[in-house]
């Protein structure tokens, strides 16, 4: 939806404007406490630019190379 409709939306119900930002994205104390708390058999860091930090939350972990194929049921 174009921002001029939805301000026309918003006008024609009188409603307030607020503009805020939420990355989507945990912090990395979090992010290694949940791998932690999951104890995964396996784990696959991507779209991390440290993928091989993820060595202090588990051992069970494989940095990926692109374009090579993972057997995901041999792990």
């Amino acid at each position: 939806m174009s921002q001029e409709r939805v301000n026309n939306w918003l006008d024609k119900f009188g409603m307030e404007r607020h503009q805020i930002y939420c990355s989507g994205h945990a912090k990395g104390t979090d992010l290694f406490q949940i791998v932690k708390e999951i104890s995964a058999k396996m784990l696959f860091p991507i779209h991390t630019e440290h993928p091989e930090m993820y060595v202090r939350a588990t051992r069970n972990m494989t940095v990926i190379e692109e374009g090579k194929a993972y057997d995901l049921l041999q792990q």
